[in-house]
């Protein structure tokens, strides 16, 4: 009986012994988190390279990030080598931003998709850009401080105020792969006057790059594409034979209508653009806004139609691939589209229009 009651009392020691803390608890000095990763093919050497910018816990905010590098053969030996370089724990949890250079972009993304999908301290809001030069270069001579950081990171971010080009995070990428009827579109970076600069934006056919277009089309693609784009736009025209000229910032909201005839779609992208004239510049004092308001209107109408309907014919034409999301609205109201609606030749034969109707607000002035 004595036995058994030693026996007892030792194991509750042993029991008590073992909820007094963690076992496997780390020190929030031996994290390391990385707030940028780039991903890198590189050609020559028919590899992967992955490259991780990142803070300590400790680390002061004057001090320079660090930057590591390691390649492989496919990109979760490359990832693996990576977080082997350091020796501290690698934290994903606070990734920000994710760069992938063209030539990887062009090759297809689906295993880098994959590799973040399963791994679930990774967050899907983390910002994605396509660069076009190296990654790990770019990384290494434009983000060398947190302030450099903060930039590349508002720079991508969504939803700022008259921001005219669409930022794109992971889970929007990933969402409009899996969608059918959807492409995603990444921003394009590039070092421009010594400094990192959004110079465009690449179009994917679901997981890899298709086309990259510049600042004037990607503005344009933003008004047919976003459901709240924004946009600075020249104007020209005239009132009683007087010349006048300017820029307005505009809003546009829309909403998508498509028809069928046979095997072919027709779709019409309805925009409503809502335009505050930020300069008008005319030889006549007494010209204002008021007064200019309708030819204002309809000169602004007239040019994003002009441009809308010339890339959409591009579009379907010469890319042969729906980066408006349109064809999403064809597959909800007829299902047996779904197999069809991302063929080339299928939306090739499709018709593509824009209607835009514009609104004036008076706000500007008149030199």
């Amino acid at each position: 009986m004595k036995n058994i009651k030693k026996a007892l009392c030792l194991l509750l020691i042993l029991m008590l012994a073992g909820l007094t803390g963690c076992w496997d608890a780390v020190s929030l000095g031996n994290i390391t988190y990385p707030l940028v990763i780039g991903i890198d093919y590189l050609p020559d050497t028919r590899s992967i390279q992955a490259t991780a910018m990142y803070f300590r816990y400790y680390q002061s905010e004057q001090s320079p990030p660090a930057i590591s590098h390691a390649q492989g053969e496919v990109l979760g030996i490359a990832l693996q080598r990576l977080a082997a370089s350091s020796d501290n724990r690698w934290l994903a949890g606070l990734l920000q931003s994710l760069m992938v250079n063209e030539e990887m972009a062009r090759q297809g993304i689906a295993q880098l998709m994959d590799l973040v999908l399963r791994d679930a301290q990774i967050p899907m809001i983390f910002e994605l850009c396509i660069c076009q030069d190296n990654a790990g270069q770019i990384m290494s001579n434009y983000l060398t401080d947190a302030d450099q950081l903060w930039q590349l990171r508002q720079m991508l971010s969504r939803r700022k105020p008259q921001q005219v080009f669409p930022s794109t995070n992971f889970y929007d990428f990933a969402r409009d792969v899996m969608t059918k009827g959807c492409n995603p579109i990444v921003p394009v970076i590039a070092p421009m006057d010594e400094e990192l600069d959004v110079v465009g934006l690449g179009i994917f056919r679901k997981d890899t790059l298709e086309q990259i277009i510049g600042l004037d089309d990607s503005i344009t693609l933003s008004l047919l594409r976003q459901e709240d784009a924004h946009s600075f736009v020249p104007y020209r025209c005239s009132v009683d034979g007087i010349a006048i000229r300017g820029s307005a910032f505009i809003q546009t909201g829309r909403t998508v209508t498509v028809r069928r005839e046979g095997d072919a779609l027709q779709f019409t992208l309805h925009l409503k653009v809502t335009a505050n004239v930020i300069e008008l510049v005319c030889q006549d004092a007494s010209m204002t806004v008021q007064r200019a308001r309708h030819a204002i209107a309809q000169a602004l109408a007239d040019d994003i139609k002009q441009r809308c309907d010339a890339f959409l014919t591009n579009m379907a034409a010469t890319w042969q691939l729906d980066c408006v999301d349109a064809m999403r609205f064809a597959v909800a109201k007829w299902p047996d589209l779904a197999d069809r609606c991302e063929e080339k030749d299928f939306i090739a034969a499709c018709t593509y229009t824009s209607a835009p109707t514009v609104y004036m607000r008076d706000t500007g002035e008149t030199r």
